[in-house]
């Protein structure tokens, strides 16, 4: 009876460690960015919906290279 106090925690902490990982939105990027969490994601930074910055950024972890499409001129 001993051993089963320990086989259900244990196998909760192997299926955690087994799953694989997603990036959840950190508001401290604001920090180490310097920009807003709207810069990178549409809505709260919650949404799990990113702009073409945020993208580039979940894809590369910095701005580096990352050049901004400019906005179409109008008429």
């Amino acid at each position: 009876m001993k051993h089963s106090k320990c086989i259900l925690p244990g196998m909760v902490l192997a299926v955690g460690f087994a799953m694989p990982q997603t990036t959840i939105a950190n508001p401290d990027f604001t920090k180490q960015t310097g920009k807003t969490c709207l810069y990178c994601h549409v809505g709260t930074w919650t949404s799990g919906k990113y702009t073409e910055a945020g993208q580039y950024f979940k894809e590369h972890r910095t701005f580096k290279g990352y050049v901004p499409k400019l906005p179409p001129k109008s008429t």
